[in-house]
């Protein structure tokens, strides 16, 4: 009688535990975005939730690079920019290795190598209920598409503040290039949309970037074009 090889039943590879030395060294490194997991830093025994809470952290941020460390009065302000729940930083790609945050009212400035920039979210408050504009203009303006609000942005910045340049900018930082007139920007922010290269343009961007001062610096901050 001959035996049907093929139907045998393998037993399955059991999966490899993880250490728990594993875990204890994620929340180490970890623990300067994510404050709920210092308390794991030197820790000999994980329960399993608390195994899954490092994992999740860890799968927020696996994606992300140059995370910026925020406090925790900021991360209040800044929390819809964070890569998820709890994670005290934000991502500031194109800055330097000392970067610094404050605000000027609810809008994030960013010390940088001796630049000074300002960020302006894509739906500012300031702009949505800036004096003397009525219901049906917020309504309008509420009904914009993402790539008008962001020329507007851009306008009032020219308009307003005379930049040294302005910028794209999107949940990984400052992105394109940097540009010292509003037509030109306008431009490239439109050539940009309709190739697609920022898809899912709700999600994907956040405002602009204007860099108001350029003073002494020791390295060049990298350009993402």
């Amino acid at each position: 009688m001959s035996t049907d090889n093929s139907k045998t039943k393998r037993p399955r590879k059991r999966k490899e535990k993880r250490p728990v030395s594993d875990y204890v060294e994620a929340a180490r490194k970890l623990s300067k975005f994510v404050p709920s997991l210092k308390k794991y830093r030197r820790r000999k025994t994980l329960t399993r939730y608390e195994k899954a809470a490092i994992t999740r952290k860890q799968k927020a941020l696996q994606y992300t690079d140059h995370l910026i460390p925020i406090t925790k009065k900021q991360y209040k302000k800044l929390k819809r920019f964070t890569p998820g729940p709890g994670i005290q930083a934000v991502q500031l790609r194109n800055t330097g290795a000392h970067t610094k945050i404050s605000f000027v009212r609810d809008n994030m400035m960013v010390t940088s190598n001796g630049r000074t920039w300002l960020y302006w979210e894509l739906d500012r408050a300031q702009v949505k209920s800036k004096k003397g504009m009525t219901k049906a203009a917020r309504e309008a303006f509420a009904m914009q598409f993402p790539v008008e609000r962001i020329a507007a942005l851009a306008q009032k910045a020219f308009e307003d503040l005379e930049p040294l340049a302005v910028y794209l900018w999107a949940p990984s930082g400052r992105v394109g290039r940097g540009f010292q007139d509003l037509p030109a920007f306008i431009d490239w922010l439109h050539e940009n949309w309709n190739i697609g290269r920022y898809t899912q343009q709700e999600k994907w961007v956040n405002g602009i970037a204007i860099l108001l001062q350029e003073g002494e610096h020791e390295e060049d901050e990298e350009n993402d074009e």
